[in-house]
């Protein structure tokens, strides 16, 4: 019972995925409140204040199954780490569905 929950849970993200048309951000001067990882998502940070992009719950999700993506996560943890703003981060989505960062800059 508990992978059909799990296979229901990705067919509607699938579902908000497709039906979300794709756009592009970039928000300056962000604080990262959060990082963390998620099984079968990859890595995320939590920000402040609100993205301009509607990310739901302010998190964007980076891919870190890509260097470039194990890259942004380790920007990510140093602005964490170090207490400092996100000088511009990029990122696709918004809206009703997730936003995946394309882009970090400290």
């Amino acid at each position: 019972m508990h992978e059909r929950a799990g296979m229901k849970k990705k067919l509607l993200l699938l579902g908000m995925l497709v039906a979300t048309p794709a756009m592009a951000a970039t928000d300056a001067n962000l604080t990262v409140l959060a990082v963390g990882s998620q099984s079968s998502v990859g890595g995320y940070i939590v920000v402040s204040p609100t993205t301009s992009g509607s990310c739901p719950g302010n998190l964007i999700y980076i891919d870190t199954s890509t260097d470039s993506g194990r890259g942004m996560l380790s920007i990510a943890l140093t602005a964490r780490a170090s207490a400092r703003p996100i000088a511009r981060v990029d990122y696709t989505g918004g809206g009703a569905g997730i936003c995946n960062m394309t882009l970090i800059q400290l």
